[in-house]
């Protein structure tokens, strides 16, 4: 990782933290750079994932779709 970025991580998890609170440990965990979502189901990973997308929407944050991968097992 570059020097300027050595902080990079810690800035992101604190910052969804914060965006994300509700949802920290009901479905959602954030690990590094990464917003992992945890459902029962597959209608429920569709709830899940919007209101995730929805809540990062409207704090003006937005996911690199090319890099996302839904409803898999692992």
């Amino acid at each position: 990782m570059p020097m300027g970025l050595s902080e990079a991580p810690g800035t992101f998890m604190r910052l969804m933290h914060f965006v994300l609170h509700p949802y920290i440990g009901v479905f959602v965990v954030v690990y590094f750079n990464d917003i992992l979502v945890f459902s029962k189901s597959i209608k429920d990973h569709v709830n899940h994932v919007r209101a995730v997308l929805q809540t990062l929407r409207k704090e003006r944050l937005y996911a690199n779709m090319k890099k996302c991968t839904f409803g898999v097992d692992k």
